[in-house]
């Protein structure tokens, strides 16, 4: 995945590792089998061991949520089931943004984030783009 990313952007993609940490315009990427959580600007990774379906994605919210707060964005991208659904409403209520994407492969998660009724809105691939750099744009205008 790291390979693939690296050839569509110019910003450094990197896998994540225990401890790693997170740096502005950066794309990071966890290593398959882990879940990961986030503490201050900090990642943090532990095997995945349970059975059944993972929820990887909304641990991960969820610890983004607590450890960062506002202003925090959640996209939810082609893939099967609902992981990360159930994290969507704490993004919404510290005021982050939420959205889904509109032409996914896969359409599990997408249609269940939007079931939640915490989506902004569902957008194609340019469309979540331009969302994520006007909604940081106006956090950081909020900041100063």
């Amino acid at each position: 995945m790291v390979q693939l990313l690296a050839l569509a952007t110019r910003m450094p993609v990197i896998e994540i590792s225990d401890g790693l940490e997170l740096t502005p315009n950066c794309i990071f990427v966890m290593p398959p089998g882990f879940h990961m959580r986030i503490e201050g600007v900090r990642v943090f990774l532990n095997e995945f061991h349970a059975w059944g379906w993972p929820t990887t994605l909304s641990g991960f919210l969820n610890s983004l949520t607590e450890s960062l707060g506002p202003p925090s964005a959640a996209v939810i991208l082609s893939g099967v089931g609902n992981d990360g659904s159930a994290a969507l409403a704490g993004i919404k209520k510290t005021g982050g943004l939420t959205l889904a994407q509109s032409d996914p492969r896969w359409s599990g998660m997408p249609d269940c984030a939007i079931r939640t009724g915490h989506v902004d809105s569902v957008l194609n691939s340019a469309g979540i783009a331009n969302a994520l750099m006007a909604f940081a744009e106006e956090a950081s205008r909020t900041a100063s």
